[in-house]
């Protein structure tokens, strides 16, 4: 049995080529007035073989992640179909993350389909399949090590004022500042291949009408150009590409506060800072001895579950419950690597939930596959303000969810990553 884990990489630029407006702030307008760090989408394929001969058998997944707001499948059809026909994946074997910067595209489907610009999104589209057709001519051995750092650029963004919940900051509410890092190193000659880094933070750094990759493509551009400088060993030629994939940021932002102890936007000096910080922490976890993962059985599986909404009047004057279908997605890329994907602006809280129930086993992702609306817990609910209730219209919900569904993600999140039967 053959179960070396084969990784392929690319990095291509999606920075649009005809000014069209920016998506995550109703106060802006119009197309984008200029471009100050371009975007990018970076992609990841894994591959494994079984078997000898006839018998052989293989394994594949792909991840495909953007400088976006939001990026899934029926956005851009053409690369699901040439995934489906020419490398046979589908489902749960791909993931479309996005590292939801506020200055990108519009790219979100839903209630927001019809601010995509076409022409841009069939852009995207060639720009990733030929990435894609990048990464898997590329395929090579790679092994596999973890680290973990810390960075404190987020900050919690949910906070009572006389009885009621606003958006200000909050450094006793929950957060989460571990960095967790994955290099991918090149069998052959030990040289990095690919980095991937997970961190849990609103990139809403500045509202200024301008394209920016914000702190992720900060962030990753300091990994790629330190690990390569770092390697001077590596005879490949082959660029590292270092991937960000976004935890469960729902009510966390860059800590930005003004004099009044309120957030303010900042500027595309803020962006570099807080995209510097987050790069030298991976930078210090690559610094530093890693820990080595075995290679395990690449493994995907997923289910949806029907998130439940507060009743409503329908058209017959009836009182009706509707519900809202969430898709989690579970991967296994080795012994100790799980990522867990969500299509929705998931709170921290159930990323903290997942961490401590699979300590040092589970990286919880959001904006993933689509996003479907902020999942807040039952006690923001009650609390009410932006994610559990205010920002409802903005995903064409009809009413507000029910404080069961708390119990009903995390149970099922659970038993997804557990392999346990679940229906749906």
């Amino acid at each position: 049995m053959n179960d070396t884990l084969r990784l392929g990489t690319a990095k291509v630029e999606i920075t649009p080529k005809e000014p069209v407006p920016l998506a995550g702030f109703g106060f802006r307008h119009g197309n984008y007035e200029g471009i100050t760090r371009p975007l990018h989408a970076r992609i990841s394929v894994f591959e494994q073989k079984y078997g000898e001969g006839a018998e052989s058998e293989v394994r594949r997944l792909a991840l495909i992640q953007a400088d976006l707001i939001a990026l899934e499948a029926d956005v851009i059809p053409e690369v699901a179909e040439a995934l489906r026909s020419r490398w046979g994946l589908a489902g749960a074997d791909v993931l479309y993350c996005a590292s939801h910067s506020h200055s990108g595209p519009h790219m979100r489907g839903g209630v927001m389909a019809s601010r995509i610009d076409k022409n841009y999104a069939s852009f995207v589209a060639e720009r990733v399949l030929g990435g894609l057709e990048a990464a898997f001519g590329n395929l090579e051995p790679v092994s596999v090590e973890k680290g973990v750092g810390r960075c404190s650029i987020g900050i919690h963004r949910r906070k009572q004022v006389d009885g009621r919940c606003v958006m200000a900051p909050n450094p006793e509410g929950p957060n989460d500042q571990e960095v967790t890092v994955i290099q991918y190193r090149r069998v052959r000659d030990g040289s990095p291949k690919g980095v991937h880094v997970h961190f849990t933070c609103h990139p809403t750094t500045t509202g200024d009408n301008l394209i920016n990759s914000e702190y992720p493509g900060v962030a990753m551009e300091t990994v790629e150009a330190g690990v390569r400088n770092v390697s001077d060993g590596d005879v490949s030629g082959n660029e590292v590409v270092a991937t960000f994939l976004q935890g469960c940021c729902g009510d966390i932002r860059p800590n930005l506060t003004g004099a009044d102890g309120g957030f303010f936007r900042g500027d595309d000096t803020d962006v570099a800072r807080f995209g510097d910080e987050l790069g030298k922490a991976v930078m210090d976890v690559l610094d530093r001895p890693m820990q080595p993962l075995r290679s395990g059985v690449l493994a995907s599986r997923e289910t949806t579950i029907d998130l439940p909404c507060e009743p409503v009047l329908n058209d017959s004057g009836a009182m009706a419950a509707g519900s809202v279908p969430m898709r989690l997605v579970y991967w296994r890329l080795a012994e100790g690597l799980t990522l867990l994907a969500m299509n929705g602006e998931v709170v921290v809280e159930y990323g903290n939930y997942l961490k401590q129930k699979f300590p040092g086993g589970v990286l919880p992702l959001g904006y993933t596959n689509g996003v479907i609306a902020y999942i807040p817990t039952a006690e923001q609910l009650r609390e009410g303000g932006y994610e559990p209730i205010e920002s409802i219209p903005l995903f064409g919900l009809s009413s507000p969810f029910r404080p069961e569904l708390e119990p009903m993600i995390k149970q099922t999140a659970a038993g997804l990553v557990q392999g346990a039967s679940i229906d749906g």
